[in-house]
């Protein structure tokens, strides 16, 4: 019997956290209880991770809808941002995360098309840069 392959926006997510893991300092909260903070440029770091710009929203959705992430700070040009990291992403959450990721809506429609398509696009960069 063989198992299904992971869907690669999970991967995306798992790589990304792990990345974001792997800089993260310690540092204390309003309440005095230790965190975990990465902070930094998140399209740097999508960018590391090997991820298409594209794939910069889907993943960050994907974390914060799991609740892997938590914003504390927002970026901009010139600042860097700053997230908590709560908890590692796991299939269930994903699984979860994507059914309340469900559009309702004509827009909302079209926003996951895209992101659909977004995700073949990269698969097949994939595919393409492994071939040459």
């Amino acid at each position: 019997m063989s198992e299904e392959p992971l869907p690669m926006p999970y991967k995306h997510a798992c790589d990304v956290y792990q990345a974001m893991l792997a800089g993260a300092k310690k540092l204390k909260d309003e309440h005095k209880n230790n965190i975990l903070v990465w902070e930094g440029f998140t399209t740097h770091l999508i960018d590391k991770v090997g991820l298409a710009t594209p794939m910069y929203t889907l993943v960050l959705g994907h974390l914060k809808r799991m609740g892997c992430i938590r914003q504390l700070r927002r970026g901009g040009s010139s600042t860097t941002s700053q997230w908590e990291l709560c908890t590692a992403p796991t299939e269930e959450l994903f699984q979860e995360s994507v059914s309340r990721a469900k559009p309702t809506t004509k827009v909302g429609m079209l926003e996951q098309e895209i992101r659909t398509l977004a995700i073949r696009v990269d698969k097949l960069e994939r595919i393409l840069q492994g071939a040459t």
